[in-house]
Parts: C-alpha cells; sequence; structure tokens
C-alpha cells in the first residue's frame, strides 16, 4: 500500500514510540513529496493530520542551503552546520529575512534560498539552493577548513533562527496536546538536530521526547512498513534499541589491519584491557597513531553516534521507560541533554 512521505515519518516515530494514549507527532525535513513539515497527534494507533506546510516554504531546506553556502554538502553536512553554530554569537547577524514565521504561517524568501533553475547561484558548473543575492548580501560562500569569520556567526544565526521558528510553530499547532499529555515524538531530518531537541525537551509540558533514532529519509523504510502493519492490525512493537549492527571481534579487527592496501604496521596495534577512555592517552602517545573502540553491536541510526546512550541505560524489562533519561522531571528516547547556556559576545550589526 501507497504511504506519503511525511507519513511515513511520522509512523515511525509514533508506532514506534511506545507511547500509550495521546501524543503530538512532529514531522520537519526538507520535502517529501509536496510536503515539508508535518503536525498532528496519534491516538489509539492512528495518525491525525492537524497541518502540513508544502514546498518551497521548509525549513530543512532553508538550512540545507545555509548549508551549501557554509561550504558542506547540502543532505550531508547539515551536523556539521549544527556543531559550528555553539561556537559562533547567533546575534551578531541577523538572518531574519529569510523567514517569515509568526506561529501560525511559514514562508520562506525564495529570492534567497530554496531557489530552483535559473535562480540559483551558479559557480563551476554547480548550482547551488540560495541566489546569487544571497551572496551579494553576505558575501562569498565560504571554502575550505581554514576561514571561520564571520561563518561560525552565520552558523549559530541560522541554528537560533531554525530553533524559534520550529518552537513557534510546536506551541500554535502541538501545544495544546503537548500541555494535556506531556508526550511528543519527532522524525524527519531537521529531528537529527539535537540542539533543537534540547529546546523541545525544554519546553513547558514537555515530559517525554521520543525521536526516530533513523530520523532521515532512511527512517521512512520503517514508517511505511510500521504504518502499513498497523492498517493490516498488527501491533507494532516499541523501538528499545538500534543496536542492530554487525559485531566485530578483536581478531577480525586485527586480520582485516594485515589485510589492507595500505598495511598497517602490527607492532603498533595494541589489545586495551582496560575499558575506555582511562586506556586512551596510552594509546594515542605515539604522533600519528589512532585509538578506536569497537564493544558489542553497532547500532543503525545517523543519529547513533550523538544520542543513543550506552546499551546498559536503555531499559530492561524491569526498568519503566520513562525512567531511560530524565531533565528536570522530563524523559527522551533517545536521551537529549539540556543546555540553557546564553552568548555573552557583544551584538554588532547586521549585514545590509
Amino acid at each position: 500500500m501507497p504511504v506519503e512521505h511525511h507519513l511515513a515519518h511520522a509512523s515511525s516515530a509514533y508506532h514506534l514510540s511506545g507511547f500509550e494514549g495521546r501524543c503530538a507527532i512532529l514531522g520537519i525535513d526538507g520535502k517529501g513529496e509536496y510536503a515539508t513539515t508535518f503536525f498532528g497527534y496519534g491516538e489509539n494507533g492512528r495518525i491525525h493530520k492537524i497541518k502540513e506546510f508544502y514546498d518551497p516554504d521548509s525549513l530543512g531546506g532553508l538550512y540545507g542551503a545555509l548549508t551549501e553556502y557554509l561550504g558542506f554538502e547540502m543532505l550531508d553536512g547539515e551536523f556539521k552546520v549544527m556543531g559550528m553554530a555553539p561556537y559562533g554569537d547567533p546575534k551578531r547577524f541577523d538572518l531574519s529575512r529569510l523567514l517569515e514565521c509568526d506561529g501560525k504561517d511559514l514562508r520562506v524568501n525564495t529570492q534567497l534560498v530554496n531557489c530552483i533553475g535559473l535562480r540559483r547561484y551558479k559557480k563551476d558548473g554547480k548550482g547551488y539552493y540560495f541566489s546569487p543575492a544571497l551572496i551579494d548580501w553576505l558575501g562569498p560562500m565560504r571554502e575550505g577548513d581554514e576561514i571561520d569569520d564571520p561563518y561560525i556567526d552565520y552558523a549559530a544565526s541560522i541554528q537560533a533562527l531554525l530553533e524559534d521558528a520550529a518552537l513557534k510553530l510546536i506551541d500554535h499547532y502541538l501545544g495544546d496536546i503537548i500541555r494535556e499529555t506531556g508526550k511528543i515524538c519527532f522524525a524527519g531530518g531537521v529531528a537529527l538536530n539535537v540542539k533543537l531537541n534540547q529546546r523541545i525537551i525544554a519546553l513547558p509540558g514537555v515530559k517525554e521526547l521520543f525521536v526516530q533514532p533513523a530520523a532521515s529519509d532512511a527512517g521512512t523504510a520503517i514508517g511505511a512498513a510500521s504504518y502499513a502493519a498497523v492498517q493490516a492490525g498488527e501491533k507494532v512493537a516499541p523501538m528499545e534499541h538500534v543496536y542492530l549492527g554487525p559485531r566485530y571481534t578483536t581478531e577480525q579487527c586485527i586480520e582485516a589491519c594485515r589485510q589492507h592496501p595500505a598495511k598497517p604496521n602490527g607492532k603498533c596495534w595494541r589489545t586495551p584491557r582496560r575499558k575506555p577512555p582511562s586506556c586512551w592517552p596510552k594509546a594515542i602517545r605515539w604522533p600519528g597513531s589512532r585509538a578506536a573502540w569497537s564493544s558489542g553491536l553497532e547500532p543503525w541510526a545517523a543519529a547513533a553516534s550523538s544520542a543513543i546512550p550506552p546499551r546498559a541505560e536503555w531499559p530492561t524489562s524491569s526498568t519503566p521507560r520513562s525512567n531511560t533519561a530524565n531533565a528536570g522531571g522530563r524523559s527522551a528516547r533517545p536521551c537529549w541533554t539540556e543546555s540553557r547556556r546564553k552568548s555573552s559576545r557583544p551584538t554588532t550589526p547586521a549585514p545590509t
């Protein structure tokens, strides 16, 4: 049976969350067939749509366009922009002209970003998801890894713009449900933005946040399957972990090194007897050396490296689900850490 893109995202979050009763459902990404943003709720296994926004009004598309401008690949480098943002000052530059959002409506300025066809900025035969007008406004796009100013502040500003717009929309369309139930589940590429997730879990009324670990389009396969299964009358089990990948022994890792074309020097191999990180300083004492730790099954999910707590922290049959993470009485699966730090850097004028 055909399943719409954002419905698959919604199902991947809601049906695998394990939430009982009613809960809010949020989906934000670049674009599905036409929709870019989904607001709804789940109840008794059914998904109800409240509101959708459509291309080109896309928070994910806007963030992706700035990802390209900052010198990374769209649909790949967004996590790098999120990582740059904390080093910058979000108040130094005002990027609000990129987006109009009052909480009820969302409109992206397509004179600057989310551009198609002849309106795209082109360089070296490649078309970008922003226009020449953005270059005229902000200056040349970032190239290489050495140039930080003013680009880290642009990253901070676009991150703040994303968070503020998303929170306004969440409050308008899902606020009543959140205040009633305390539960929200989230999927779509933007759900991999952990800084936004920190802001969501800190919202008044939010007690539990479930983020689908495979929140990107890869997770729509899970969502389509779970949605079809529910429609067929099956009960979908909650997603307790994502440790679904292969497991490698120390011997297999050493053999892989032996077979590698570079033929690493076997004398440099170490098999630490103690758990990380205490053993790592000795392992990386030699110039140019690297240390890696592999233990148990590998996690399957784009968010796994930054969002999934250790296996020991996942609930067992005797551990209440709501205890998997806690921040001021709030829980999240995967576990997001709250951050309330404020920038104290001075404000300088926005580019004109």
